[in-house]
């Protein structure tokens, strides 16, 4: 996964430089198109896409807005998967559900190309060091063990249970203009037909269970694929509807 997008020749060569070292492996691109160091938006991706891939996946992310400072980078092993890449954050909601068995920072430069570029480490650190784990070299070898790793605060709905009202925010738009928020399934899947969602100037009532449950150009909220509500146009653009961008705030109102 990365923010380099698909214009450029930065994800093909990363893919280059895998499998020269390591031709055996599997590629699957998660997601290219991650906004330019959008760091929320990588976690999110990252955090709704891990579990459907098989044990021993290695994630390697590289969504880097502080390359080439004193960030670290890292190697983060959880029962199941690796995850390489910065330590800032995209991996924490990951993580923080999963839980973690071992981090390592990544120092050892045996496993890096020579030169080490300061505006492309995904080519000349992340992409070698994630080929080499790939080939069974003990995650030990790339640096020194650490207990830790940066957390990302993605922000939270809050509840004001005296106002019966959840106060959340977009948190994120796909590319179809769906309105991804930060108000959890666990908050409105079972208040279904007791809840108006308030956006702009706009109110929705009661949650779809489909894009097709409203009429053509209808505005719809409903639980998307990533276990957030999210507010819709069928067979339109909420975003562009709505002049929607990210931090927006949404409401839920709870109607007894």
């Amino acid at each position: 996964m990365s923010d380099f997008g698909l214009d450029d020749n930065y994800v093909g060569i990363m893919k280059a430089v895998i499998l020269k070292i390591n031709p055996e492996v599997d590629l699957v691109d998660l997601t290219h198109s991650v906004e330019p160091q959008n760091l929320i938006q990588a976690a999110l991706h990252l955090h709704s896409a891990y579990k459907f891939f098989p044990e021993s996946t290695i994630f390697l992310c590289v969504v880097d807005p502080g390359v080439g400072s004193n960030r670290n980078a890292i190697i983060v092993k959880n029962a199941q998967h690796i995850f390489i890449g910065p330590d800032n954050g995209i991996f924490s909601p990951t993580l923080k559900e999963t839980g973690v068995e071992e981090i390592y920072t990544i120092t050892n430069d045996h496993y890096f190309l020579s030169p080490v570029s300061h505006t492309f480490h995904g080519r000349d650190i992340f992409a070698p060091v994630a080929a080499h784990v790939a080939k069974g070299v003990a995650l030990k070898e790339f640096g020194k063990k650490r207990d830790d790793y940066m957390s990302l605060e993605i922000p939270r709905a809050e509840l004001k249970d005296e106002e019966k009202k959840l106060y959340g925010e977009i948190i994120a738009i796909d590319r179809f203009g769906n309105l991804i928020t930060n108000v959890e399934d666990d908050f409105v899947v079972d208040q279904s037909e007791h809840i108006h969602v308030h956006i702009k100037d706009q109110m929705i009532p009661g949650l779809s269970l489909s894009y097709a449950d409203r009429s053509e150009g209808a505005l719809l909220a409903l639980v998307g694929s990533k276990g957030y509500l999210e507010i819709s146009v069928n067979h339109g653009s909420a975003k562009r509807d709505l002049k929607a961008e990210v931090g927006d705030p949404v409401v839920v109102e709870y109607i007894m």
